[in-house]
């Protein structure tokens, strides 16, 4: 005994179709659903239904598996973020399946992980001071007239003073005879940048833009 069932039905209730020369394959959301065959002008479908002794077992076994599932479409996809996993299983584009809420990936932490983001920096509270320069040896000096300035007009003490490892800052006699801490960044690491190194690259930012658009040279 046979029964009907439309090709229109079975596509409205979200069911994928694939025929291909006499094969006829069935499925849903990725789940194999059954495969069938031409047969006198008709599909021909099997589908194979579990026994009521191993329905029970089978059940819980898929609900045990739901996250290995989920760790498996997570490697398949390039070990995108579960929250886009869950989206596209909304999306019926990969099989549903439950997520735990703390999913944590080694491979992803081993591979994908960055250095943590700079922190920001609030603009209102700093105030800026610029000196133009002909070249390195004069940042020194110009740092000299900074301080001085600084001293007077804001009634505080330069104590410390962080730079890279250039070496127009070097000069341990001022720095000692003024008590001042000349601190210096480890290499490759824009994180320990102060808010004038962040400041000055923002500058130069500028100033590429402006050149750019002018059509200028760099010798501006």
């Amino acid at each position: 005994m046979f029964n009907l069932v439309s090709e229109i039905v079975l596509n409205n209730c979200g069911y994928k179709q694939v025929l291909e020369s006499d094969k006829y394959i069935l499925s849903m959301h990725g789940s194999f659903i059954g495969f069938g065959y031409i047969c006198n002008g008709m599909i021909r479908l099997n589908i194979n239904y579990p026994s009521s002794d191993n329905y029970v077992g089978m059940a819980s076994s898929s609900t045990s598996n739901n996250f290995h599932k989920s760790e498996l479409w997570h490697d398949r996809l390039g070990h995108i973020h579960y929250k886009r996993l869950k989206d596209m299983s909304k999306m019926s584009l990969i099989p549903a399946f439950d997520m735990k809420n703390n999913e944590n990936c080694k491979t992803c932490m081993l591979t994908k992980i960055t250095r943590q983001p700079f922190k920001d920096v609030v603009r209102k509270a700093r105030y800026c001071y610029i000196y133009l320069l002909h070249s390195k040896d004069e940042a020194l000096d110009k740092f000299k007239i900074y301080k001085k300035q600084v001293e007077l007009h804001k009634n505080e003490l330069v104590k410390v003073l962080r730079t890279d490892r250039g070496g127009e800052y070097y000069d341990p006699v001022y720095f000692e005879s003024t008590g001042i801490i000349h601190q210096t960044t480890a290499p490759y690491t824009p994180q320990q940048n102060g808010v004038a190194e962040k400041k000055n690259m923002t500058l130069k930012e500028m100033v590429n833009s402006m050149l750019s658009y002018s059509g200028l040279s760099e010798g501006f």
